[in-house]
Formats: C-alpha cells, structure tokens, sequence
C-alpha cells in the first residue's frame, strides 16, 4: 500500500533529512548538539511550520497556477530550473500546498545551516532573520527557494579562494538564477575575489561605474535594451516600462538609507570598534564588499522597489559578520551590537509591513491545520 504525500508527511520527512544530514556525527550513530543550536532548532520549527502551512498570501494563488502549468513556457520563462522543479513534483504526483511545503523546509534548513557554519550563536541570526526577512519569503517562495540554493554555493566565494571555488559559486549561482532570474546579478559579486586588501576599493571603484553607466543608458534610452538580455521581456515590461509597481522616490531614498546604506555603516562601525580576528578578516572583507556591490541596484530601485527583495539574500551574511565583530567579553560595544543587529532587523520589519500590515494576520491566520 502506497501512501500518498502530504503536506504533514512532507514536513516531518524534510526535518528528518534535515536532522540526520546537519546533526549526524560521522561515522556514529549519535547527534551532536549544542545549546544555541537547540534554541535555533525551536526558532526555526516556528519559521517552517508558518511558512511551510501558510494557505494564503499575496502569491500564493499565482505560484499554484505556475505549478499547474508548468509546461507552458510563458509561465516558467527563463526560470527554466524552477520549472523543472515543478514538472519533477508533478511526477511524483505532490499536491501544491505538499510541493511549496518540500521547498520551504528546504530553504529554512539552508538558511540555518550556512548560519551555523560560520556563526557560534545561530540561535541569535535565526532570531533576526525571523524579524527581518522571514515574513516576505513565505510569500515569495520561489526567490526564497533560490535563496535556499545560493547559500549553499556562497562559501565558495567567502572562503574559497581557488579557481574551483569559483566554478563552483558560478555553478551555484546558474542554478539560482534558472530558479529566479533576479539572482544573474549576483554574479556581480564574483568581483570580491581579488585580494583581501583590494576587495573594498573595487567594489566601491565598480559599484561606481555601474551607478554612472546605468544613469548614461537610462538617458540615452539604451537601458531597456541592454535588461532584456538579463531579465525576461515580461518582467522588463512589467517593472520599467509600466507604472504598476513604480514607487515614489521618497520610499525609494528611505530604503536606501535605512538598509543598504545602514548595513554598510554598521559593518564598518564595528570594523573599528569591535574584535576582528585575523581568521574573520577574509569572510567579513568579501561581506563588506558584497554589500557595497548591492548598490549597483540602487538606480533600478527607483523604477521599482520590487527589486529590494534581493537584499534579504545578503541580510544573513551580513549580520553574521556584524557579530563576529563582538568582543567574547560581553562589555559595552557587545551590547552595542547585539542591539544595533536588533534594532536593524526591527527596521527590516517595519519597511516590510509599510503598505502590508495585514501582512503577519495572514501568516498566522491562513495556515493548513485551521
């Protein structure tokens, strides 16, 4: 007797991988955990169980036709690997709701695990990222799926320095990008890696020129053009050429300010008054650079803050190096961290429910079970 998936089993099935592939001592049949890795494990049950039985959102509706109709090209687009996805889960027969629950609970244990990795305390990034960005990924899942895959490819552009790292993250990121197109322009990032000294000075010198060439072909009127290459032409006619999502430039400048521009001060704040350790330097350099990268974006904001999205991605790398600045004695500038990240993610929050505040109702009102 075969029994047939859903959503339940799905989730029990996910954590049960999850659980045997993170916690699983090699070689023995024991699992090893620590106390902030328990403290993350029950945040992170509270995020999949949200996410995972949400049965309404904004996109919800859309992204269950997009997987109905997955054959039908205008539907996936260039997002050709997301369209595989969604052609293996209706091979296997997965209902919509089963189907979003597997890739939701596979993009919550990425998040944790690239946390764990390069954190001591995930408990506290799974924290922040439950206020900060937690909320928009149950709604756009097929981004957070992306998401889910690029963080396991970016340690080879944080750490890696060999010519395999790179492939690898080029790999990583061709992958997230057939599942969201948005995530071409992270191949932006591969510009990090120069060396160590370099890698802040280029990413200022080419954010730039980026800014400069993007005001000359909006000018010209060769910008359009030029996105078609990289963006589909719904998507390019969607955000640049309608008014549908266009927001003011007020919005726009505020969140400028109050994320992009405020995560880099922050970095660069506790550059100098925190604990940086020589084995840190090379990770919280490449985040420093990254950060300054993601303002190449700031001109396509101002046709649509839609495209903000992408910054969630660098939140998490972000606030870890953030805290691997803290100091192990917990004096004055550990606590000025530890608050500055709060009160960060508290912002993050705020911005995200500007126009949406019936955002966390629907959340936690909308779920599987009731």
């Amino acid at each position: 007797m075969v029994i047939a998936l859903n959503p339940v089993i799905a989730f029990v099935c996910s954590w049960l991988v999850f659980l045997v592939v993170e916690f699983k001592e090699k070689k023995k049949v024991v699992f090893k955990f620590t106390r902030s890795d328990v403290f993350g494990l029950i945040l992170i049950f509270f995020t999949t169980f949200f996410l995972a039985f949400n049965t309404f959102n904004a996109d919800y509706e859309n992204y269950g036709r997009i997987y109905a109709d997955y054959l039908n090209e205008s539907t996936t687009g260039s997002n050709f690997v997301f369209g595989l996805i969604c052609g293996l889960g209706n091979l296997l027969k997965l209902d919509y709701q089963t189907f979003r629950c597997f890739l939701i609970c596979f993009a919550v244990f990425s998040v944790f695990h690239f946390s764990r990795r390069y954190s001591k305390n995930v408990a506290f990034m799974i924290f922040l990222y439950m206020i900060s960005g937690f909320i928009m990924d149950g709604i756009q899942f097929r981004q957070f799926t992306a998401m889910g895959v690029y963080l396991l490819f970016l340690p080879y552009l944080l750490q890696d320095d060999s010519k395999k790292g790179k492939i690898l993250y080029i790999i990583g990121t061709l992958i997230a990008t057939g599942i969201h197109t948005l995530f071409v322009f992270f191949f932006i990032f591969l510009l990090v890696k120069v060396k160590k000294e370099n890698r802040i000075k280029i990413s200022v010198a080419v954010t730039l020129a980026v800014i400069v060439l993007f005001w000359i072909l909006d000018k010209v009127g060769l910008l359009i053009k030029y996105l078609s290459y990289v963006m589909p032409e719904e998507k390019v006619d969607l955000y640049f050429l309608g008014t549908q999502y266009h927001s003011s430039p007020k919005l726009v400048i505020q969140f400028i300010l109050l994320q992009q521009v405020l995560i880099l001060v922050l970095l660069l704040v506790c550059y100098k008054i925190g604990k940086v350790r020589e084995c840190d330097k090379a990770f919280i350099w490449s985040v420093i650079g990254i950060d300054i990268l993601m303002l190449c974006m700031c001109p396509i904001l101002f046709y649509t803050l839609q495209f903000r999205r992408i910054f969630r991605v660098v939140m998490i790398p972000s606030f870890i190096a953030i805290y691997k600045m803290s100091p192990d004695k917990k004096d004055a500038r550990f606590i000025f961290i530890v608050i500055a990240l709060i009160a960060f993610s508290l912002i993050s929050l705020n911005l995200n429910l500007t126009g949406n505040s019936d955002l966390i109702g629907n959340l936690v009102l909308n779920n599987y079970f009731w």
